[in-house]
C-alpha cells in the first residue's frame, strides 16, 4: 500500500503508481476491463479510500460503471451533486465539506473530508 502523505507531496507516489498501472493495464484493450482493474488498483493501494470508479456518460447523465467501495448512485443528472457538476462544467471539483455542497446525495454523505470528482 501507498501512503502519499509520507511523500512529500505525493508525487514520488503518484509516478510509482503510474508505473503499475501501465503495467497492469498495457495488455489489455477493452475498456470496461480496464476501468474495473484501475478502480480495484487505486481502492487497494491508497489509505483512506471509500470508493474508487467511474461514471459513464449516457445522455446527459452519468450512470455508475466499475468502481471498489461503498455503494453509490446508479444515475447522476448532470449538473447534480459533485460529480453531476463536475460533468456538467468539464471541471474538476474539490469539496472539502460534502455537506455544504448543494445537490449531494444522502447516498454519498458517509465522510466529511476531501471528496472529488475529474473530468
Amino acid at each position: 500500500m501507498i501512503d502519499l502523505h509520507k511523500s512529500g507531496q505525493g508525487l514520488e507516489g503518484y509516478g510509482m503508481l503510474l508505473a503499475q498501472l501501465e503495467s497492469l493495464l498495457a495488455d489489455e484493450r477493452d475498456f470496461i476491463a480496464n476501468a474495473a482493474q484501475f478502480s480495484a488498483f487505486l481502492f487497494n493501494q491508497l489509505d483512506d479510500l471509500n470508493w474508487a470508479g467511474f461514471y459513464l456518460n449516457r445522455n446527459e447523465e452519468l450512470v455508475l460503471g466499475p468502481f471498489q467501495g461503498q455503494i453509490a448512485c446508479v444515475r447522476i443528472p448532470f449538473g447534480r451533486g459533485v460529480c453531476g457538476t463536475a460533468a456538467a462544467t468539464l471541471q474538476t471539483q474539490l469539496v472539502e465539506d460534502v455537506h455544504a455542497f448543494p445537490g449531494i446525495s444522502r447516498v454519498t454523505v458517509r465522510r466529511t473530508v476531501s471528496w472529488w470528482c475529474r473530468w
